[in-house]
Order: structure tokens, then sequence, then C-alpha cells
């Protein structure tokens, strides 16, 4: 693997990071809560918005039904000012 498809894996999990943790937050869910309604352990989340890895593709769609958004709202890069919830 060269460094460049590194460096978008990389980005890419910092991207999913940063908007899951502004749509939890926008919509008030703890992560705890986040973690018990998805049945997955409390420090999956945590994990996820830290950038250390992504959810499997299943996962990504049950948050997206879970917070009611398409997606690809996880991937966006830059989101519109006054979309900011951080």
């Amino acid at each position: 693997m060269n460094n460049k498809k590194l460096t978008d894996a990389w980005e890419i999990k910092q991207i999913f990071a940063r908007n899951l943790k502004r749509i939890r937050k926008g919509n008030c869910v703890s992560i705890a809560r986040l973690s018990k309604d998805l049945q997955v352990h409390l420090n999956t989340p945590y994990a996820w918005e830290s950038g250390k890895f992504l959810p499997r593709a299943e996962i990504i769609v049950n948050l997206a039904e879970y917070f009611e958004v398409p997606i690809n709202a996880f991937f966006i890069k830059k989101w519109e000012a006054g979309d900011e919830t951080d």
C-alpha cells in the first residue's frame, strides 16, 4: 500500500469521526445511549469518534437510520457555515 492510500484511509476515518460526533451531539445523544441503542460495546463509538477505525458498512447504515440522515452525511468533507455543532 502506498502513502497516498494510507493518507486517504486516515482522512476518511477523520472525516467520519468528526461528522459522527457532530451528528450525535446535534441530536443530543450520549455515547452511552448510542452504544446501548446500537448494541455495541461502550468503547466502540469512542473508537469511531476518535478516528481509530470505521464501523462496518452495516453499522454505517444503522447509524444513518438511527439519526435519520443519509449515509453520505458521515462523509461530507466540509459542512456549510452554521452547520457546526462542535
